[in-house]
């Protein structure tokens, strides 16, 4: 399950909360995702696994050298990073003799790996259960390279800000998200039978990915309550809230049609559900849902969400 927050002056939010399973195939996208390598140069790589900024010092770089065969000299002038195909900027402090050496460093602001670059193994990129969360691994990797024996300027930098312009336009209202992701238990998507018996597909069909725990009524819970944080928000702006939600039955009772009934419901605390949406529906059917809804439903700590099963359902929560 996944919850998205934007704030401001001119609040808007959007919470994203996803229950899964479902099916389709695979479409492999005949683009180029290679342009932006030159075979002449070396490239560093840099894994991270966690969102924010990052420093890479002389000695992550000079081990790499090492192992690439290349001269422990790195000149800075050229230094360019690249992630999933984008050059991203960095600031690099020290340097100003144009050589990368011991004391200086890198600083980028960069991400763990999330579901983007799975979204080719399937038909319809929103066919993935959770597309915030990898099917493999959630290890981001970026590209340090430069251009040997060139001192020509190249590559993103930082602008550093060193005063401030009383003058300046100010922001007005600006956009904050929260995320709540859910990535506990991995689903196949939705199944075909065989003779009453199930069996799933070996292309990655829609809802397949990993999602949150599995709730319903004949699962000795049927009802679900999460939260976000919410202490960003400027609750008296006349913007309304966003809540998109994406619903997938994870069962099908084949004497019963229309099998699952679900009800959600938001709250500015744990007292005061109001309904937004009330629905059944059959077997593996994926329901995706936005919603606007008052910011009088936004609490000053937490946005409160409840997913109940009113009927015979199995259901899965993923971003």
């Amino acid at each position: 399950m996944l919850f998205k927050f934007l704030t401001g002056v001119n609040f808007f939010s959007k919470v994203i909360f996803i229950c899964s399973f479902l099916a389709v195939s695979i479409n492999i996208s005949g683009q180029a995702f290679d342009n932006w390598v030159k075979y002449d140069q070396p490239y560093f790589k840099i894994k991270i696994t966690e969102d924010g900024i990052h420093k890479v010092n002389y000695l992550d770089l000079s081990l790499q050298a090492i192992e690439l065969q290349l001269p422990s000299t790195i000149p800075t002038n050229n230094l360019q990073m690249f992630h999933m195909g984008k050059e991203i900027p960095i600031h690099i402090k020290g340097g100003e003799d144009g050589v990368f050496f011991h004391g200086d460093y890198i600083l980028f602001y960069g991400v763990k790996n999330q579901g983007a670059l799975d979204e080719a193994l399937y038909e319809k990129k929103e066919e993935m259960a959770n597309p915030y969360y990898s099917l493999f691994t959630d290890t981001g990797v970026y590209y340090l390279t430069y251009k040997p024996g060139s001192n020509a300027k190249v590559g993103l930098r930082f602008q550093l800000q060193t005063t401030f312009d009383a003058g300046a336009p100010y922001l007005k209202s600006y956009e904050h998200e929260e995320v709540v992701n859910f990535n506990n238990m991995y689903s196949y998507g939705k199944p075909y039978s065989i003779f009453s018996e199930n069996f799933h597909y070996s292309e990655y069909k829609e809802g397949e990915g990993w999602i949150g725990p599995r709730f319903g009524y004949n699962q000795g819970l049927a009802k679900r309550i999460e939260a976000v944080t919410t202490n960003a928000v400027d609750r008296t702006s006349p913007s309304n809230a966003e809540l998109q939600f994406n619903i997938i039955g994870l069962s099908n009772d084949n004497f019963v049609y229309l099998d699952h009934a679900v009800e959600v419901g938001i709250a500015p605390d744990i007292s005061s559900f109001t309904r937004v949406f009330d629905t059944i529906f059959e077997g593996y059917t994926n329901i995706n849902k936005t919603i606007e809804v008052p910011l009088s439903n936004v609490g000053d700590v937490f946005y409160l969400f409840r997913i109940l099963a009113k009927k015979s359902i199995e259901c899965q929560c993923s971003w």
